[in-house]
Protein backbone atom coordinates (compact mmCIF):
# COMPACT_ATOMS: atom_id res chain seq x y z
CA UNK A 1 0.00 0.00 0.00
CA UNK A 2 1.30 3.35 -1.05
CA UNK A 3 -1.88 5.48 0.99
CA UNK A 4 -3.12 5.18 4.70
CA UNK A 5 -5.84 1.96 4.81
CA UNK A 6 -8.56 4.08 6.70
CA UNK A 7 -8.98 6.40 2.97
CA UNK A 8 -8.92 3.27 0.45
CA UNK A 9 -6.87 5.50 -2.04
CA UNK A 10 -5.24 2.55 -3.37
CA UNK A 11 -8.50 1.54 -4.82
CA UNK A 12 -7.99 4.33 -7.25
CA UNK A 13 -4.84 2.05 -8.99
CA UNK A 14 -7.38 -1.27 -9.85
CA UNK A 15 -10.43 0.86 -10.42
CA UNK A 16 -10.97 2.49 -14.17
CA UNK A 17 -12.97 4.83 -15.19
CA UNK A 18 -16.49 4.58 -16.73
CA UNK A 19 -15.35 6.04 -19.41
CA UNK A 20 -13.26 3.09 -20.53
CA UNK A 21 -15.50 0.37 -18.88
CA UNK A 22 -19.07 0.67 -18.58
CA UNK A 23 -20.92 -0.64 -15.57
CA UNK A 24 -22.85 -3.27 -17.25
CA UNK A 25 -19.63 -4.96 -18.40
CA UNK A 26 -17.44 -4.19 -14.91
CA UNK A 27 -15.96 -7.40 -13.57
CA UNK A 28 -17.99 -8.44 -10.52
CA UNK A 29 -15.77 -7.48 -7.33
CA UNK A 30 -16.25 -7.98 -3.54
CA UNK A 31 -14.43 -5.25 -1.43
CA UNK A 32 -13.87 -6.54 2.01
CA UNK A 33 -13.13 -3.74 4.87
CA UNK A 34 -13.05 -4.39 8.80
CA UNK A 35 -15.21 -1.40 9.71
CA UNK A 36 -18.23 0.19 8.36
CA UNK A 37 -16.29 3.86 7.94
CA UNK A 38 -14.03 1.78 5.99
CA UNK A 39 -17.16 0.30 3.55
CA UNK A 40 -18.39 4.06 3.10
CA UNK A 41 -14.81 5.05 1.96
CA UNK A 42 -14.01 2.26 -0.15
CA UNK A 43 -17.42 3.60 -2.20
CA UNK A 44 -16.16 6.70 -2.14
CA UNK A 45 -13.38 6.03 -3.24
CA UNK A 46 -14.79 3.80 -6.46
CA UNK A 47 -17.37 6.39 -7.34
CA UNK A 48 -14.37 9.04 -7.55
CA UNK A 49 -12.67 6.45 -9.49
CA UNK A 50 -15.04 5.60 -11.76
CA UNK A 51 -15.68 9.13 -12.59
CA UNK A 52 -19.00 9.97 -10.73
CA UNK A 53 -18.18 11.14 -7.01
CA UNK A 54 -21.59 11.97 -6.48
CA UNK A 55 -23.04 8.36 -6.87
CA UNK A 56 -22.14 7.37 -3.61
CA UNK A 57 -25.64 9.11 -2.15
CA UNK A 58 -26.91 6.47 -4.61
CA UNK A 59 -28.71 3.59 -2.40
CA UNK A 60 -29.39 1.52 -5.57
CA UNK A 61 -26.50 2.31 -7.37
CA UNK A 62 -25.73 -0.02 -10.65
CA UNK A 63 -21.97 0.08 -9.73
CA UNK A 64 -21.12 -0.42 -6.53
CA UNK A 65 -23.59 -0.84 -3.09
CA UNK A 66 -22.71 -1.93 0.45
CA UNK A 67 -23.56 -3.95 3.13
CA UNK A 68 -21.97 -4.48 7.08
CA UNK A 69 -22.86 -6.45 10.02
CA UNK A 70 -24.94 -3.92 11.76
CA UNK A 71 -27.46 -3.81 8.92
CA UNK A 72 -30.58 -6.48 9.07
CA UNK A 73 -30.58 -10.15 7.91
CA UNK A 74 -33.37 -9.23 5.41
CA UNK A 75 -30.75 -6.92 3.86
CA UNK A 76 -28.24 -9.01 3.64
CA UNK A 77 -30.77 -11.67 1.61
CA UNK A 78 -31.57 -8.80 -0.58
CA UNK A 79 -28.02 -7.76 -1.47
CA UNK A 80 -26.47 -11.37 -1.83
CA UNK A 81 -29.65 -11.54 -4.73
CA UNK A 82 -29.40 -8.31 -6.07
CA UNK A 83 -25.42 -9.05 -6.54
CA UNK A 84 -25.99 -12.62 -7.69
CA UNK A 85 -28.67 -10.90 -10.32
CA UNK A 86 -26.03 -8.82 -11.22
CA UNK A 87 -27.81 -5.97 -10.73
CA UNK A 88 -24.45 -4.01 -9.64
CA UNK A 89 -21.13 -4.88 -9.88
CA UNK A 90 -19.14 -3.76 -6.73
CA UNK A 91 -19.86 -4.84 -3.21
CA UNK A 92 -18.07 -3.13 -0.39
CA UNK A 93 -18.54 -4.95 2.69
CA UNK A 94 -17.41 -6.29 5.81
CA UNK A 95 -16.36 -10.13 5.93
CA UNK A 96 -19.60 -10.42 8.10
CA UNK A 97 -21.23 -11.25 4.41
CA UNK A 98 -18.78 -13.73 3.14
CA UNK A 99 -20.53 -13.36 -0.53
CA UNK A 100 -16.91 -14.87 -2.21
CA UNK A 101 -17.89 -17.85 -0.86
CA UNK A 102 -21.17 -19.44 -2.65
CA UNK A 103 -20.97 -16.84 -6.07
CA UNK A 104 -19.32 -18.16 -8.79
CA UNK A 105 -19.05 -15.34 -11.19
CA UNK A 106 -17.07 -13.50 -8.45
CA UNK A 107 -13.67 -12.47 -10.46
CA UNK A 108 -11.94 -9.79 -8.16
CA UNK A 109 -11.81 -10.45 -4.36
CA UNK A 110 -10.05 -7.61 -2.18
CA UNK A 111 -9.26 -7.46 0.97
CA UNK A 112 -8.55 -4.24 3.02
CA UNK A 113 -6.35 -4.58 5.57
CA UNK A 114 -4.51 -7.70 7.86
CA UNK A 115 -7.23 -10.55 8.65
CA UNK A 116 -6.19 -13.55 9.25
CA UNK A 117 -5.59 -15.98 7.46
CA UNK A 118 -7.87 -18.82 7.69
CA UNK A 119 -10.29 -15.58 7.52
CA UNK A 120 -9.05 -14.74 4.26
CA UNK A 121 -9.13 -17.77 3.19
CA UNK A 122 -13.21 -18.09 3.71
CA UNK A 123 -13.14 -14.71 2.04
CA UNK A 124 -11.79 -15.68 -1.59
CA UNK A 125 -14.12 -18.22 -1.59
CA UNK A 126 -14.44 -19.19 -5.42
CA UNK A 127 -12.85 -16.18 -7.08
CA UNK A 128 -11.90 -18.07 -10.40
CA UNK A 129 -13.12 -21.17 -9.09
CA UNK A 130 -15.37 -21.63 -12.29
CA UNK A 131 -12.48 -22.32 -14.50
CA UNK A 132 -12.17 -18.85 -15.58
CA UNK A 133 -9.83 -16.49 -14.19
CA UNK A 134 -10.20 -15.05 -10.30
CA UNK A 135 -7.94 -12.69 -8.40
CA UNK A 136 -7.42 -11.78 -4.54
CA UNK A 137 -5.77 -8.47 -4.30
CA UNK A 138 -4.49 -7.84 -0.78
CA UNK A 139 -3.67 -3.96 0.42
CA UNK A 140 -2.05 -4.27 3.83
CA UNK A 141 1.05 -1.78 4.99
CA UNK A 142 4.40 -2.56 3.99
CA UNK A 143 5.43 -1.37 7.19
CA UNK A 144 4.02 -1.91 10.72
CA UNK A 145 5.39 -0.41 13.73
CA UNK A 146 5.79 -3.39 16.95
CA UNK A 147 5.58 -5.89 13.86
CA UNK A 148 8.52 -7.56 11.83
CA UNK A 149 8.67 -6.23 8.68
CA UNK A 150 11.43 -8.06 7.01
CA UNK A 151 10.20 -12.44 6.45
CA UNK A 152 13.29 -13.50 7.70
CA UNK A 153 12.45 -12.21 11.40
CA UNK A 154 9.28 -14.34 11.61
CA UNK A 155 10.30 -17.71 9.92
CA UNK A 156 10.15 -20.31 12.52
CA UNK A 157 9.68 -24.31 12.06
CA UNK A 158 6.20 -23.37 13.89
CA UNK A 159 4.29 -20.49 12.42
CA UNK A 160 1.11 -19.11 14.48
CA UNK A 161 -1.66 -17.75 12.14
CA UNK A 162 -0.66 -13.83 12.80
CA UNK A 163 2.82 -14.93 11.97
CA UNK A 164 1.26 -16.20 8.56
CA UNK A 165 -0.21 -13.21 7.65
CA UNK A 166 3.30 -11.15 8.70
CA UNK A 167 4.54 -13.41 5.97
CA UNK A 168 2.10 -12.60 3.24
CA UNK A 169 2.45 -9.60 4.35
CA UNK A 170 6.16 -9.37 3.51
CA UNK A 171 6.29 -11.62 0.06
CA UNK A 172 4.91 -11.90 -2.70
CA UNK A 173 3.01 -15.37 -3.41
CA UNK A 174 0.09 -16.79 -4.78
CA UNK A 175 -2.19 -17.58 -1.29
CA UNK A 176 -4.01 -20.60 -2.65
CA UNK A 177 -0.17 -21.89 -3.16
CA UNK A 178 0.40 -21.27 0.10
CA UNK A 179 -2.06 -22.17 2.02
CA UNK A 180 -2.02 -25.58 -0.19
CA UNK A 181 1.48 -26.30 0.93
CA UNK A 182 0.39 -24.76 4.93
CA UNK A 183 -2.19 -27.51 4.41
CA UNK A 184 -0.31 -30.48 3.60
CA UNK A 185 2.88 -29.63 5.57
CA UNK A 186 0.40 -29.67 8.62
CA UNK A 187 -1.41 -33.65 7.30
CA UNK A 188 2.15 -34.51 7.46
CA UNK A 189 2.90 -33.29 10.68
CA UNK A 190 6.17 -31.86 9.88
Amino acid sequence: MSKTLNKAEDLFTIIPPESLVSNDKFLQMVIYSRTVDLTLNVMYVVCKARGNPSNINIGNSDCIQHYHSITVEKDKVQQAKEYGEGKFSILSCSPALELGQNQNQVKLIVIMGAMDPSISYQLSGKAGCDGHSGLIVYFVRCKMPKSPNNASEIVTTLMTNQDQMHVFRLTSCCLRVAYAVNTLKNKKGN
